[in-house]
């Protein structure tokens, strides 16, 4: 299984983020390449400094965003 997670700082986001929630989401890659994404929140974590971590399962990628998507990790596995 493969995942992600995102940060930020408005707390009004939150509330879109339970834990179980489907969403649907495209990830713009630095390469100007687009992956889009079907996850499961899977945790959410409000820490001591402001910023909410929210961790999503992915579960449905298309087979251009599966390559689009591993490319761009395999760039970050060779920094």
């Amino acid at each position: 299984q493969s995942g992600l997670g995102i940060g930020c700082r408005d707390r009004r986001l939150a509330r879109y983020f339970g834990q179980g929630i489907l969403v649907s989401f495209d990830m713009m890659l630095p390469n100007s390449k687009k992956v889009i994404v079907g996850a499961i929140v899977r945790n959410v974590v409000f820490n001591d400094n402001g910023i909410i971590k929210i961790g999503f399962e992915i579960k449905d990628i298309d087979a251009l965003s599966q390559v689009n998507y591993e490319e761009y990790l395999e760039t970050l596995a060779g920094s």
